[in-house]
């Protein structure tokens, strides 16, 4: 395998505004744990496969309504097209070349597999031919996050010219645990998804682009690092995976892309493109 790169960004501007993200603060000395203290059934319906099956589990969403958006996820995107997203980086993109699945049909998919009632639709018009759709699932009535939580769970959605390039779920309501979280060191010399899984980290973002001929997915753990002060600082350590294989690595402070997982998911990948393509 070729050898991986560490991509650190310094600043990204947003997309849109994509609506607040529910949190809950966490100190190193005060560690924080957000959840219920119920295992969550498993579903007795047959599971799509998925690169991060291990990575998801009972705690990565809080409450089973969360793991619910995880299911759907993986249902909808089983059977989908993305486009090629490196043919819209170019200096003259072709978007007749694209070739994915249209917000029309994605939305049928929604109808037909998400059994939920309660879970909600939002739009960003990013540009005259960008468009950012999200599915948003809420607590349950009778949750204790009624009242502090808008949304558990959300799938997102980004098209060009009515073309899916992007798909990501990620929490809405989350709390990060800052007791024993690997270092990035650690973590720039795992080579493989089933490495992550060993790490039994939270997950804070899954998403899946194609470049070229090759579906690259994403997936984002904290880690902790000590900047040039001497201080402990949380970063957002994203992984970039071809099939089983790590093939790149970038992070960023956690307080830079909390608010808005899916939009600097996307910004990520939009970045990596050239460094992906080469490897």
């Amino acid at each position: 395998m070729n050898k991986k790169g560490i991509i650190f960004f310094s600043s990204l501007l947003l997309l849109a505004g994509c609506g607040d993200k529910n949190t809950t603060d966490s100190d190193p000395e005060e560690p924080v744990v957000e959840g219920t203290e119920e295992k969550t059934e498993i579903f007795e319906t047959e599971s799509p496969s998925h690169t991060y099956n291990d990575l998801v589990n009972e705690t990565t969403f809080t409450e089973e309504y969360g793991l619910q958006a995880w299911e759907d996820y993986k249902k909808i995107i089983d059977d989908v097209d993305l486009g090629k997203i490196n043919l819209i980086n170019e200096d003259n993109p072709n978007f007749d070349e694209l070739n994915g699945t249209s917000r029309e049909e994605i939305q049928e998919e929604v109808e037909s597999i998400v059994e939920r009632e309660d879970v909600f639709q939002d739009e960003v018009e990013v540009s005259e031919n960008e468009i950012l759709t999200f599915y948003r699932y809420p607590p349950a009535e009778d949750s204790e996050y009624k009242e502090t939580a808008q949304f558990l769970a959300e799938l997102t959605f980004y098209y060009a010219d009515n073309n899916l390039m992007f798909s990501s779920i990620t929490p809405g309501y989350y709390s990060v645990e800052m007791d024993n979280l690997p270092t990035a060191n650690d973590l720039m010399t795992l080579m493989t998804v089933s490495e992550i899984e060993n790490l039994n980290s939270k997950v804070y973002t899954i998403s899946e682009m194609q470049i070229n001929d090759d579906k690259i997915q994403q997936v984002m753990i904290p880690a902790m690092n000590v900047n040039e002060e001497g201080s402990e600082e949380l970063l957002a350590f994203y992984f970039f995976t071809r099939d089983e294989d790590i093939i790149q690595y970038a992070y960023l402070p956690f307080s830079m892309v909390s608010q808005d997982f899916p939009t600097n998911s996307i910004l990520l990948f939009y970045q990596l493109i050239p460094e992906i393509e080469n490897l």
